[in-house]
Protein backbone atom coordinates (compact mmCIF):
# COMPACT_ATOMS: atom_id res chain seq x y z
CA UNK A 1 0.00 0.00 0.00
CA UNK A 2 2.88 2.15 0.87
CA UNK A 3 4.68 1.60 -2.25
CA UNK A 4 1.14 2.63 -4.40
CA UNK A 5 0.89 5.52 -2.25
CA UNK A 6 4.03 6.76 -3.94
CA UNK A 7 3.98 5.86 -7.11
CA UNK A 8 0.48 7.88 -7.14
CA UNK A 9 2.01 10.37 -5.53
CA UNK A 10 5.19 10.77 -7.84
CA UNK A 11 2.63 11.03 -10.73
CA UNK A 12 0.59 13.14 -9.50
CA UNK A 13 4.08 15.59 -8.63
CA UNK A 14 5.17 15.19 -12.49
CA UNK A 15 1.97 15.93 -13.39
CA UNK A 16 1.92 19.49 -11.34
CA UNK A 17 5.50 20.27 -12.59
CA UNK A 18 4.56 19.61 -15.97
CA UNK A 19 1.31 21.55 -15.61
CA UNK A 20 3.60 24.92 -14.15
CA UNK A 21 6.04 24.56 -16.96
CA UNK A 22 2.87 24.10 -19.60
CA UNK A 23 1.82 27.20 -17.59
CA UNK A 24 4.91 29.12 -17.83
CA UNK A 25 5.23 28.38 -21.66
CA UNK A 26 1.98 29.75 -22.41
CA UNK A 27 2.31 33.03 -20.44
CA UNK A 28 6.20 33.34 -22.08
CA UNK A 29 4.42 32.99 -25.36
CA UNK A 30 1.75 35.71 -24.33
CA UNK A 31 4.27 37.72 -23.17
CA UNK A 32 6.30 37.28 -26.77
CA UNK A 33 3.19 38.14 -28.56
CA UNK A 34 2.19 41.13 -26.66
CA UNK A 35 6.20 42.52 -27.05
CA UNK A 36 5.44 41.44 -30.91
CA UNK A 37 2.51 43.53 -31.17
CA UNK A 38 3.95 46.66 -28.90
CA UNK A 39 6.97 46.35 -31.39
CA UNK A 40 4.65 46.01 -34.69
CA UNK A 41 2.47 49.06 -33.45
CA UNK A 42 5.65 51.22 -32.58
CA UNK A 43 7.32 50.18 -36.15
CA UNK A 44 4.62 51.33 -37.30
CA UNK A 45 4.46 55.08 -35.95
CA UNK A 46 7.65 55.70 -36.73
CA UNK A 47 7.21 54.60 -40.52
CA UNK A 48 4.37 56.75 -40.20
CA UNK A 49 6.51 59.93 -38.84
CA UNK A 50 9.33 59.09 -41.05
CA UNK A 51 6.47 59.08 -44.33
CA UNK A 52 5.54 62.47 -43.13
CA UNK A 53 8.41 63.27 -42.78
CA UNK A 54 10.02 62.43 -46.10
CA UNK A 55 7.06 63.63 -47.70
CA UNK A 56 7.36 67.03 -46.43
CA UNK A 57 11.49 67.24 -47.58
CA UNK A 58 9.84 65.99 -51.32
CA UNK A 59 8.12 69.05 -51.28
CA UNK A 60 10.88 71.33 -49.74
CA UNK A 61 13.58 70.14 -51.88
CA UNK A 62 11.62 70.41 -54.99
CA UNK A 63 10.49 74.44 -54.23
CA UNK A 64 13.93 74.91 -53.28
CA UNK A 65 15.65 73.62 -56.07
CA UNK A 66 13.11 75.47 -58.81
CA UNK A 67 14.16 78.35 -56.69
CA UNK A 68 18.18 77.96 -57.26
CA UNK A 69 17.18 76.96 -61.11
CA UNK A 70 15.18 80.72 -61.32
CA UNK A 71 18.37 82.41 -59.31
CA UNK A 72 20.59 80.67 -61.79
CA UNK A 73 18.99 82.10 -65.07
CA UNK A 74 18.98 85.11 -63.31
CA UNK A 75 22.76 85.63 -63.03
CA UNK A 76 23.30 84.04 -66.99
CA UNK A 77 20.64 86.60 -68.23
CA UNK A 78 22.87 88.99 -65.93
CA UNK A 79 25.93 87.59 -68.23
CA UNK A 80 24.27 88.26 -71.22
CA UNK A 81 23.67 91.73 -70.50
CA UNK A 82 26.72 92.38 -69.24
CA UNK A 83 28.43 90.97 -72.69
CA UNK A 84 27.07 94.50 -74.10
CA UNK A 85 29.86 96.98 -74.87
CA UNK A 86 30.19 100.05 -73.16
CA UNK A 87 27.77 99.38 -70.73
CA UNK A 88 26.85 102.18 -68.41
CA UNK A 89 26.80 101.63 -64.71
CA UNK A 90 23.59 102.49 -64.19
CA UNK A 91 22.70 99.77 -66.59
CA UNK A 92 24.84 97.43 -64.79
CA UNK A 93 23.04 98.43 -61.22
CA UNK A 94 19.96 97.80 -62.85
CA UNK A 95 20.36 94.56 -64.26
CA UNK A 96 22.22 93.84 -61.04
CA UNK A 97 18.58 94.39 -59.06
CA UNK A 98 16.70 91.55 -60.73
CA UNK A 99 19.10 89.26 -59.32
CA UNK A 100 18.63 87.54 -55.74
CA UNK A 101 21.63 87.44 -53.40
CA UNK A 102 20.64 85.13 -51.08
CA UNK A 103 22.29 81.94 -50.68
CA UNK A 104 19.28 79.45 -50.87
CA UNK A 105 19.55 76.50 -48.36
CA UNK A 106 17.64 73.51 -47.64
CA UNK A 107 17.00 71.46 -44.28
CA UNK A 108 15.79 68.33 -44.09
CA UNK A 109 13.47 66.60 -41.51
CA UNK A 110 16.00 64.47 -39.53
CA UNK A 111 14.08 64.26 -35.89
CA UNK A 112 12.53 60.37 -36.31
CA UNK A 113 15.62 59.19 -37.72
CA UNK A 114 17.72 60.53 -34.87
CA UNK A 115 15.09 59.14 -32.57
CA UNK A 116 15.70 55.52 -33.93
CA UNK A 117 19.03 55.77 -34.08
CA UNK A 118 19.94 56.76 -30.55
CA UNK A 119 17.06 54.40 -29.04
CA UNK A 120 18.13 51.31 -30.92
CA UNK A 121 14.36 50.76 -32.78
CA UNK A 122 16.28 50.34 -35.90
CA UNK A 123 16.39 47.14 -35.28
CA UNK A 124 12.14 46.75 -36.02
CA UNK A 125 13.06 47.88 -39.49
CA UNK A 126 13.92 44.84 -42.12
CA UNK A 127 17.95 45.42 -43.68
CA UNK A 128 17.19 47.01 -47.00
CA UNK A 129 14.74 50.02 -45.01
CA UNK A 130 17.56 50.00 -42.54
CA UNK A 131 20.70 50.60 -45.09
CA UNK A 132 18.43 53.32 -47.27
CA UNK A 133 17.37 55.60 -43.75
CA UNK A 134 20.92 55.34 -43.12
CA UNK A 135 22.25 55.80 -47.06
CA UNK A 136 19.60 58.98 -46.88
CA UNK A 137 20.83 60.55 -43.55
CA UNK A 138 24.59 60.45 -44.79
CA UNK A 139 23.45 62.21 -47.72
CA UNK A 140 21.93 64.80 -45.70
CA UNK A 141 24.13 65.23 -43.43
CA UNK A 142 26.75 65.79 -46.26
CA UNK A 143 24.98 68.46 -48.24
CA UNK A 144 24.27 70.20 -44.73
CA UNK A 145 28.03 70.33 -44.38
CA UNK A 146 28.80 71.14 -47.96
CA UNK A 147 25.93 73.56 -47.90
CA UNK A 148 27.50 75.18 -44.77
CA UNK A 149 31.07 75.68 -46.01
CA UNK A 150 30.08 76.88 -49.27
CA UNK A 151 27.77 80.21 -47.10
CA UNK A 152 30.75 80.43 -45.04
CA UNK A 153 32.82 80.90 -48.04
CA UNK A 154 30.36 83.07 -49.75
CA UNK A 155 29.95 85.43 -47.06
CA UNK A 156 34.10 86.03 -46.67
CA UNK A 157 34.05 86.74 -50.10
CA UNK A 158 31.07 89.35 -50.14
CA UNK A 159 31.98 90.96 -46.91
CA UNK A 160 34.26 93.49 -48.43
CA UNK A 161 31.25 94.75 -50.62
CA UNK A 162 29.39 95.91 -47.79
CA UNK A 163 27.03 92.52 -47.87
CA UNK A 164 25.21 92.07 -44.75
CA UNK A 165 24.96 88.16 -44.29
CA UNK A 166 23.75 86.53 -40.56
CA UNK A 167 23.74 82.49 -40.08
CA UNK A 168 19.57 82.86 -40.47
CA UNK A 169 17.54 83.93 -43.08
CA UNK A 170 16.95 87.81 -44.10
CA UNK A 171 14.33 89.29 -46.34
CA UNK A 172 15.63 89.29 -49.60
CA UNK A 173 14.37 92.98 -50.94
CA UNK A 174 15.85 94.36 -47.14
CA UNK A 175 19.17 92.35 -48.23
CA UNK A 176 18.95 93.75 -52.00
CA UNK A 177 18.04 97.01 -50.25
CA UNK A 178 21.18 97.36 -48.48
CA UNK A 179 23.27 96.23 -50.97
CA UNK A 180 22.17 98.62 -53.82
CA UNK A 181 22.41 102.08 -51.01
CA UNK A 182 25.83 100.50 -50.81
CA UNK A 183 27.04 100.23 -54.05
CA UNK A 184 25.46 104.08 -55.13
CA UNK A 185 27.10 105.46 -52.27
CA UNK A 186 30.71 104.23 -52.75
CA UNK A 187 33.14 106.20 -54.53
CA UNK A 188 35.04 103.04 -56.06
CA UNK A 189 32.24 101.44 -57.95
CA UNK A 190 33.73 99.93 -60.97
CA UNK A 191 35.99 97.67 -58.47
CA UNK A 192 32.64 97.16 -56.19
CA UNK A 193 31.09 94.95 -59.00
CA UNK A 194 33.90 93.51 -59.85
CA UNK A 195 33.87 91.87 -56.47
CA UNK A 196 29.97 91.55 -56.38
CA UNK A 197 30.49 89.95 -59.75
CA UNK A 198 33.30 87.13 -58.57
CA UNK A 199 31.21 86.28 -55.35
CA UNK A 200 28.08 85.90 -57.78
CA UNK A 201 30.15 83.80 -59.89
CA UNK A 202 30.78 81.47 -56.86
CA UNK A 203 27.64 81.61 -55.49
CA UNK A 204 26.31 80.65 -59.07
CA UNK A 205 29.00 77.59 -58.80
CA UNK A 206 28.34 76.60 -55.51
CA UNK A 207 24.44 76.30 -56.30
CA UNK A 208 24.80 74.47 -59.31
CA UNK A 209 26.68 71.86 -56.86
CA UNK A 210 23.87 72.05 -54.45
CA UNK A 211 21.39 71.16 -57.06
CA UNK A 212 23.03 68.17 -58.31
CA UNK A 213 23.33 66.98 -54.36
CA UNK A 214 19.28 68.09 -54.24
CA UNK A 215 18.27 66.46 -56.97
CA UNK A 216 20.31 63.07 -55.41
CA UNK A 217 18.75 63.27 -52.31
CA UNK A 218 15.33 63.75 -53.54
CA UNK A 219 15.99 60.50 -55.45
CA UNK A 220 16.85 58.43 -52.67
CA UNK A 221 13.59 60.42 -50.69
CA UNK A 222 11.19 59.39 -53.23
CA UNK A 223 12.41 55.43 -53.26
CA UNK A 224 12.32 55.56 -49.41
CA UNK A 225 8.79 56.77 -49.54
CA UNK A 226 8.02 53.90 -51.85
CA UNK A 227 9.96 51.08 -49.79
CA UNK A 228 7.78 52.71 -46.86
CA UNK A 229 4.38 52.07 -48.46
CA UNK A 230 4.96 48.62 -49.47
CA UNK A 231 5.33 47.74 -45.84
CA UNK A 232 2.61 44.81 -44.98
CA UNK A 233 -0.17 46.16 -42.80
CA UNK A 234 0.95 49.90 -42.47
CA UNK A 235 -1.74 51.87 -42.29
CA UNK A 236 -1.19 55.76 -43.81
Amino acid sequence: MSENKISRYLKYAVGEIILVVIGILIALQINNWNEARKDINLKNNYLNQLLNDLENDTRAINFQINRITRNMADYENYLEELEAPNLPIDSILNHLKKINFTFQSANFNMQTFNVLESTGDLRLFDETLRNNLMALNTAQLSFKETQNTNFGLYGDISKDIYLIFKNDYLKEMTTQKLLYQNLESNHQLPNEIIKLNHALRFKNFSQRNMIMLLNNILNQTEELIALIKETPGLNH
